[in-house]
C-alpha cells in the first residue's frame, strides 16, 4: 500500500526542484530535462516503486512532467510570462513580451451570441441581450499560453465597427475612441480556480492544473463598453503590479 504522506513529500521536493531548479541525483530538473528513473529515484527517497509512480503521477497530472512513452519522464516546465496588472489596456503589448520568451503567434475568431448572466451583469445590459466576442487564442513557440475573450454591447460594437469576423491592427481601443467611446475608467478582478476539462484540452493542461483569471472591464463615461476575461494558464503566466501607480499614462 502507498504511504500517502510519503509520495505527496516526494511530489512536493519534486517540485520544488524544478521550480527553483535544484538537481536530483545529480539532474538538473529544467525544461525538457528527464527524469531521473522511477529505479534511481526509489533509490534516492529509500520508499517502494508504488510511491514513486504515485509521487510522479500526480506531477504528470498537474501537468509539470510528462510522458514521453519509452523515452522516459519529461520536465514540462515552461517560461513564466508576466502580465502587468496596471497597464491600459490590462494586456497591452503582449507580443512584445511574449518575444523575451519566443515566437508569439495568436488565433482569432469573432461570433454575436447572448450574453451570459456574469458577462452581462458587468456589462450592465439585460440577460441573454446579444453581444460582439472577439476572442484570441495566444500562443507562444506553438503552446498555447492563453485566451483573450472581449466581450462588447452589440450597439458598442456596431458603432465601433467590432463586428467584423477580422482581427484589427491599431486595436479595439482605438477603434472604441474613434467611434466617441474612449475608454477612461477600469475595474479589475482576479481569481483562480481549477481548470475545466475543455480548458485543459485547448490550453495543453494537466488535470487538476490551476488557472488564474482576470477580468478587466472598461467604462466611456457610466458607460460600460468591454467586458475581457483572459485566462492563463498558472504554470506559465504570472500576474505583476508595480507601485506607484501611475494609472498608465
Amino acid at each position: 500500500m502507498t504511504n500517502v504522506s510519503r509520495y505527496r513529500e516526494i511530489a512536493d521536493d519534486l517540485r520544488s526542484a524544478i521550480m527553483n531548479g535544484r538537481p536530483v541525483g545529480g539532474t538538473e530538473l529544467t525544461r525538457d530535462a528527464q527524469l531521473p528513473s522511477h529505479t534511481e529515484l526509489e533509490r534516492i527517497y529509500s520508499v517502494s516503486r508504488e510511491t514513486i509512480r504515485s509521487a510522479v503521477g500526480e506531477l504528470v497530472a498537474e501537468g509539470i512532467l510528462v510522458s514521453r512513452g519509452r523515452e522516459g519522464i519529461f520536465v514540462r516546465k515552461l517560461a513564466v510570462l508576466p502580465h502587468p496588472v496596471h497597464v491600459t489596456p490590462f494586456f497591452q503589448e503582449w507580443s512584445e513580451r511574449a518575444k523575451l520568451i519566443g515566437e508569439p503567434s495568436s488565433d482569432f475568431d469573432m461570433r454575436i451570441v447572448p450574453a451570459p448572466a456574469s458577462v452581462a451583469a458587468r456589462l450592465e445590459i439585460e440577460p441573454e441581450a446579444l453581444i460582439v466576442v472577439r476572442r484570441l487564442l495566444r500562443r507562444i513557440d506553438g503552446t498555447p499560453w492563453s485566451v483573450e475573450e472581449s466581450c462588447y454591447p452589440l450597439d458598442v460594437a456596431q458603432k465601433a465597427k467590432l463586428d467584423s469576423p477580422r482581427d484589427i491592427p491599431t486595436g479595439t481601443m482605438v477603434a472604441l475612441e474613434t467611434a466617441g467611446l474612449k475608454e477612461e475608467r477600469w475595474r479589475f478582478e482576479v481569481s483562480a480556480r481549477f481548470a475545466t476539462r475543455e480548458e485543459q484540452n485547448m490550453l495543453a493542461m494537466g488535470a487538476g492544473a490551476a488557472m488564474i483569471i482576470c477580468t478587466d472591464t472598461a467604462y466611456s463615461g457610466d458607460q460600460a463598453v468591454r467586458d475581457t476575461t483572459e485566462l492563463l494558464p498558472a504554470d506559465r503566466n504570472m500576474i505583476v503590479e508595480h507601485y506607484p501607480f501611475d494609472g498608465g499614462n
